[in-house]
């Protein structure tokens, strides 16, 4: 069963992740070329942009995860083109009030219309970034794994190359990052809509997406909040912080994505695991609870190695001027590993019993927990309260959807080995933003937390010692 899971997680999961990773190998391209000033209003475009598209999709592609296999061939082709012309309107629409809007929303952002140039290119990305959203989940519950590896490939690349090309030959800015992205997703969406043609139906059912948005609406609070939680506070440091301050701590984000980009590879390939394995198997509530264990475990070994490696990292690769982005990393990447892992497994009961709204009481509440700790802490203490604030946020709503997913559909997660884990992760955390250890104490340090952290897992250690006999 989990060798499915795992399969799935290289090919569907990485291969998408690896699309988006882009901005994280072009971080030195761009930190030498962006003052820290344009780095930061590169990511307010990007955040926008991704608010569109949140808007532009509506959750349909969770709608479409959860129903695919309630219908047969015909109707599940209905099925696919009713959301996806749904969604395809939705996003052009959004883009057209963004673009007509551009000067008004520039000026909100950032007081001129220095950017935007590179704002208008950014949402002509919209629509074809809900519609590669959407045509993933297809291509991954139709098993199209060469088509899937063709269309991301292209993406990558091409979003990969445009910007270099432009910057050292073409002198452009800003806008080289989104006419990348652009050219990428133009070309991905095409290959992958020439793969699904015979999945496309002449017939629209506006029933279908009734019945779609009933269950993917409830998220969408959630899924805002999440955004709020992880971006939207950049909106607010414009407020107490410089323009330079917030591109440093874009660069800390951008690093810290890099467990964003495993953590979406893994809500790409969960869903389909746990629902197969919840209708199949009997013993599905010990296979979860043993998964949460191990994953755990093993979560908690990479984020105690990364924090003990990644101030090294930012003095091998990035300008002097970012190197105090090292200090705010590992809180950003412990917040988004618990809301990219850990939150899709112990939430699962909200799924199971259709209550999908106990998802944005949660991931309301974390957000706005962490809006009122920058309020209150932002203007006296400066930039370190916004990571601070983060985790604040995210394991706040952790705890609340954990609470009621358990109430709903008792899996028995255990509560000790993660507050175990979670303590030894934050430590590493406080120590490496308070003492400048030596490489001798680091290691020591490491040692000491893999070793309490697999010692804390009773599935691993069972495991292990199996290995052993």
């Amino acid at each position: 069963m989990f060798k499915g899971l795992t399969k799935d997680f290289i090919i569907y999961g990485i291969g998408s992740a690896l699309s988006k990773l882009t901005s994280l190998l072009l971080l030195p391209f761009f930190t030498h070329y962006f003052t820290p000033e344009e780095y930061g209003a590169l990511e307010l475009i990007i955040i926008t942009t991704t608010l569109g598209s949140i808007l532009g999709l509506l959750q349909l592609e969770s709608a479409l995860t959860r129903f695919f296999y309630e219908y047969q061939a015909n109707e599940r082709k209905i099925y696919i083109t009713s959301l996806l012309v749904f969604s395809g309107l939705l996003s052009l629409l959004i883009t057209l009030i963004l673009w007509v809007f551009a000067e008004e929303i520039n000026q909100l952002i950032f007081n001129e219309n220095t950017y935007i140039q590179a704002y208008k290119i950014g949402i002509l990305s919209l629509p074809l970034l809900c519609l590669n959203s959407f045509f993933i989940v297809v291509i991954r519950f139709t098993s199209k794994r060469l088509l899937f590896i063709k269309a991301q490939s292209i993406l990558f690349l091409t979003s990969l190359i445009i910007p270099v090309i432009l910057v050292l030959y073409f002198n452009f800015k800003l806008e080289s990052y989104f006419w990348g992205q652009l050219s990428g997703l133009f070309l991905s969406v095409g290959v992958m809509t020439l793969g699904l043609k015979n999945l496309i139906s002449k017939e629209v059912k506006f029933d279908f997406v009734k019945s779609a948005l009933n269950y993917s609406v409830p998220l969408i609070p959630a899924v805002f909040s999440g955004w709020v939680n992880s971006y939207g506070s950049r909106f607010l440091m414009l407020s107490f912080l410089s323009l330079k301050e917030i591109g440093l701590y874009a660069v800390s984000i951008k690093i810290a994505s890099v467990f964003q980009l495993f953590g979406e590879a893994f809500r790409m390939t969960w869903p389909q695991f746990f629902w197969k394995t919840f209708k199949e198997n009997e013993n599905h509530k010990t296979i979860f609870k043993e998964f949460h264990s191990v994953l755990s475990a093993l979560i908690t070994i990479v984020l105690v190695v990364f924090t003990s490696v990644i101030g090294y990292f930012t003095q091998l690769f990035l300008d002097v001027e970012y190197h105090n982005a090292a200090l705010y990393i590992p809180f950003i990447s412990f917040s988004f590993v618990l809301l990219s892992f850990i939150t899709q497994i112990v939430g699962l009961g909200a799924s199971v019993r259709y209550k999908t709204q106990y998802n944005s009481y949660a991931f309301i509440f974390g957000t706005l927990l962490n809006l009122v700790c920058l309020l209150i802490f932002l203007p006296n203490h400066g930039l370190i309260a916004v990571p601070i604030a983060l985790l604040v946020g995210s394991t706040s709503s952790l705890m609340v959807l954990w609470y009621f997913s358990e109430k709903f559909y008792p899996i028995g997660f255990s509560v000790k080995t993660s507050l175990i884990h979670f303590s030894i992760v934050l430590i590493n955390s406080l120590i490496g933003l308070v003492f400048a250890l030596s490489i001798y104490q680091k290691i020591s340090l490491l040692l000491v937390s893999i070793a309490m952290t697999i010692s804390a897992s009773n599935v691993l250690v069972n495991k292990i010692k199996n290995v052993i006999k």
